[in-house]
């Protein structure tokens, strides 16, 4: 509980416009589904709250499909999305998949890797804005390379430009 009213928090203090659903949504949205009616309730119930606060804001839910189009926005031909890739060449990769641009945070590393290709892509890797701290975490080595990014710019129809700001290791909003 206390995890889901910091994140609604967070959205309040947000107010997205768009809001991609992750791995961790859509497993949260598997589990409303469970033969367990406690879990399903639980996990019907979260996704209630999380999805009434972001009506609030008109915001447009984007699912999770991994790297398919359907979980893909454009902003001035660069490409936004959760992500799906978890390698550590995971910004090159989603840069060289999706053919453009890419901004995204499914690792919880931060990276700005440019795609092999005779066009112009680069991924940028955002990171997580989740606690470096999870306990499932504690023994990997790969943990110790989690930080925390900011994504910003300006876009027109034609173009977008992405800065990447590291926050680590703690961040705060507002910034």
């Amino acid at each position: 509980m206390d995890d889901l009213l910091a994140g609604l928090s967070f959205l309040h203090e947000l107010r997205p416009t768009r809001y991609f659903h992750g791995n961790h949504e859509a497993r949260a949205v598997g589990l409303c589904h469970s033969g367990n009616q406690v879990v399903a309730y639980a996990a019907g119930a979260v996704m209630s709250r999380m999805h009434d606060e972001l009506a609030r804001y008109k915001a447009e839910i984007i699912p999770y499909k991994g790297m398919l189009r359907e979980s893909v926005r454009f902003l001035g031909g660069t490409a936004f999305l959760h992500g799906a890739l978890f390698n550590v060449s995971a910004a090159r990769d989603t840069a060289e998949t999706v053919g453009s641009h890419s901004v995204f945070g499914h690792t919880h590393r931060v990276a700005i890797e440019a795609a092999r290709t005779h066009g112009d892509a680069i991924g940028y890797n955002i990171g997580c804005l989740a606690r470096l701290d999870m306990e499932y975490a504690a023994g990997r080595r790969q943990t110790l390379a989690w930080r925390h990014a900011l994504a910003y710019g300006e876009f027109c129809e034609t173009a977008c430009t992405v800065n990447v700001l590291t926050l680590s290791p703690h961040y705060r909003l507002p910034l």
